[in-house]
């Protein structure tokens, strides 16, 4: 089951579930969408993990990291997408791959995240990604 929200902190805040991933383009600082409410709820948890080098924002990175007391999940994934410039359909379906196959890896069922890109294509391939590798997986898509 799929369903939407606004990416809000309240909306966020009132997540409970297994997951939140975050995605994380290269080239895009501050962070925004999703990532932004991540990083403001984690302490800039992420600003700091992208300026040690932990995670740059490359496709196909991902950077598990505990959620504080904020988060209402057992864990937050960070994921690369790459440059936000020329992100296309064939990125973002790749990058839902991508983040249904770590889902699915790490056991979640209940996930919060954004759709990777800023159209509908993103939000389609990460429906078809997820019924694909977690058929029984609920997941709010913020934004």
């Amino acid at each position: 089951m799929i369903w939407r929200a606004p990416a809000t902190l309240e909306a966020l805040d009132a997540f409970l579930g297994d997951l939140v991933v975050a995605g994380v383009y290269a080239d895009e600082r501050p962070l925004r969408g999703v990532a932004g409410l991540v990083d403001w709820r984690t302490g800039t948890w992420l600003t700091h993990a992208l300026r040690q080098g932990w995670l740059a924002g490359a496709p196909g990175e991902a950077l598990l990291f505990p959620p504080g007391r904020r988060l209402g999940v057992r864990a937050v994934a960070a994921v690369g997408l790459g440059p936000a410039a020329g992100f296309d359909a064939a990125r973002a379906a790749a990058a839902a791959t991508h983040v249904a196959e770590l889902a699915a890896g790490l056991g979640a069922r209940k996930l919060c995240l954004e759709p990777p890109g800023r159209d509908t294509a993103g939000a389609e391939a990460l429906r078809r990604a997820l019924d694909a590798a977690l058929p029984d997986a609920e997941a709010l898509l913020l934004g």
